[in-house]
């Protein structure tokens, strides 16, 4: 077991209400107490669940794994749920708002749930785009399914997302029987050739200006300006990331707004109050758009 201090304010239970407004999600579970998913690290694969125990986080090693790995899931825990993030200037700016003060302050502490692996990111935004959330998801499921592993414990299935050197062999009629398309096929496989050539990596875009990291991502085919600034906030972590024409947004807006869905202008206008943040601005946004308040 390991423990892990957020920084305030945090709200685990905001994370699981968000994350259970998910269920299709295919590689993770969760209950209303705790999520549990399985990673391969480095040919090691791991299942653990996160927890809440008073002010910190559990995490608990559910298989054997080495110590290596712990401290590897430790650090993709810590990512992909942004503890480091300090929200404080975020509330501030949220509070001055009339768009973000009221889920701002319904939601305090829910943290932007992000996607640490690259590839997993780019394949969801690739095979998310003009379908709904439901059929993106079932790819996904397919996806890990036929190319990816998985770790059974306790009579439970779980799904591990494959590696670009899983698709990179590909051809794009291969991924016909999935439902996705050959378009879309053809962009997950270029997307993976050049992850597996060392052309496009999460460390070599860390290392640059936002804008210079847009620039790379839109560099290869398949990848436009909606899933570049989608992966710059879930995996490279961008604050000023804005997916401007994503319709959810322009639906939340329109709807806090009480009218129809604003003009890509109007929403560029509304992001320069979000300035720094917008990445966030965004995530709360779409989670006024849940079928549910908890």
């Amino acid at each position: 077991m390991l423990a892990l201090s957020p920084k305030a304010p945090f709200s685990f239970q905001e994370i699981l209400n968000f994350l259970l407004g998910m269920p299709a999600e295919p590689l993770f579970t969760v209950t209303k107490t705790s999520v549990t998913r399985a990673l391969n690290i480095e040919g090691e694969k791991a299942l653990f669940s996160v927890s809440a125990h008073k002010d910190n986080l559990e995490i608990i090693f559910l298989t054997p794994s080495s110590q290596l790995t712990q401290s590897r899931i430790q650090a993709f825990v810590t990512e992909w749920l942004d503890l480091d993030r300090d929200l404080t200037p975020f509330y501030q700016l949220a509070q001055q708002d009339p768009l973000l003060k009221e889920p701002a302050s319904q939601h305090q502490g829910l943290r932007l749930v992000g996607i640490p692996d690259l590839f997993e990111a780019l394949s969801w935004a690739i095979v998310g785009q003009q379908v709904n959330m439901t059929f993106a998801q079932a790819q996904k499921r397919r996806l890990a399914e036929n190319f990816g592993d998985y770790l059974d414990y306790q009579g439970q299935h779980f799904l591990i997302f494959p590696g670009p050197e899983k698709i990179a062999p590909l051809e794009p009629q291969e991924l016909l029987p999935l439902q996705i398309s050959q378009r879309k096929g053809e962009y997950l496989i270029r997307v993976a050739r050049a992850m597996q050539a060392g052309n496009l990596s999460k460390e070599r875009l860390r290392k640059l200006a936002p804008e210079a990291m847009e620039r790379e991502l839109l560099a290869h085919r398949g990848i436009g300006p909606w899933t570049a600034n989608y992966v710059m906030m879930k995996t490279l972590r961008v604050q000023s990331a804005f997916p401007v024409d994503d319709v959810g947004l322009q639906n939340a807006i329109g709807a806090a707004l009480g009218k129809g869905k604003p003009q890509r202008e109007e929403v560029l206008a509304l992001g320069q109050a979000w300035s720094g943040w917008e990445a966030y601005a965004t995530y709360y946004l779409w989670r006024t758009l849940y079928g549910f308040q908890k």
